[in-house]
């Protein structure tokens, strides 16, 4: 089938991009709190409930005493990285093994260019492709146009997934080339990141999972545990917007307000 141009239908759903990149919520966060108390380079293995605080304890032997812990990382990855005392009990553990993460298996793609050329054919980038290699691309352009970049994803499944990175970067390229001319065939730039690689975002027993599969917001994942001290958030774990940022910032607050409230009314204690 040849490529198709189409107008996109309106929405009333916009997507938002943030100017300097995603990575300045944090920065701005970071920036309101002492410095002492940001720990990086400082991976957790271990959370236990002693004499109602939670003791936290990381894999370099520091260990944190603290009345709350807000775990944010994906649950499969929640349910295998960490240990917990108590142990965490069967339905939590199944509820959390069954939470696929989200892009946890997919492979990401950059491809940067001198010029947005496809913005001067009147393209807006997204591209949506069923023979693939890549699925969906987007303009990864940044704001003051400096950096000119198409990005997309290569889905789970897919056989390119095993071939070597150059004979993928070519595959890619002929595609781009394909569907928005031949300005396409010399990018600046070609840059990948599998998350099937990446131990901080997915863990192998995710190969498991149905693909496709995407049960985000579990109810168990709204409740507290070790004495309503252990708090989950994440995108994954939202019942509103899962796999979406909206459905990280949507979950951090409502367990942030669920954390201020419980400390309220322990403040006298």
């Amino acid at each position: 089938m040849p490529v198709q141009q189409v107008v996109a239908p309106d929405n009333e759903d916009y997507s938002y991009r943030l100017e300097g990149g995603a990575q300045l919520i944090y920065e701005r966060l970071a920036a309101c709190l002492p410095e002492e108390l940001i720990k990086l380079n400082t991976p957790v293995q271990a959370i236990h409930l002693l004499d109602n605080l939670l003791e936290v304890e990381t894999r370099h032997g520091h260990v944190y005493k603290t009345r709350y812990v807000l775990v944010t990382l994906p649950p499969q990855l929640a349910l295998h990285a960490l240990t917990y005392g108590p142990p965490l009990a069967d339905h939590l553990q199944q509820a959390m093994g069954r939470t696929q993460t989200w892009m946890g298996r997919a492979m990401k793609v950059i491809v940067r260019y001198k010029q947005p050329f496809w913005r001067s054919k009147g393209l807006s980038g997204i591209g949506i492709s069923f023979a693939g290699p890549v699925f969906r691309f987007h303009d990864a352009s940044t704001a003051d146009r400096v950096q000119a970049a198409l990005f997309g994803w290569v889905t789970e499944g897919h056989p390119i997934h095993t071939v070597s990175p150059s004979d993928r970067q070519a595959a890619i390229i002929t595609q781009l080339v394909r569907m928005f001319g031949p300005e396409a065939r010399k990018p600046e730039a070609y840059l990948e990141c599998d998350w099937t690689s990446e131990p901080y975002t997915t863990v192998p027993q995710e190969a498991g999972l149905p693909i496709g599969l995407t049960l985000y917001g579990h109810p168990l994942l709204q409740v507290p545990i070790m004495n309503g001290r252990l708090f989950w958030a994440g995108t994954e774990t939202s019942p509103i917007h899962g796999d979406y940022l909206d459905g990280a910032v949507y979950s951090g607050e409502q367990t942030a307000r669920k954390i201020l409230a419980d400390a309220g009314n322990h403040s006298g204690q």
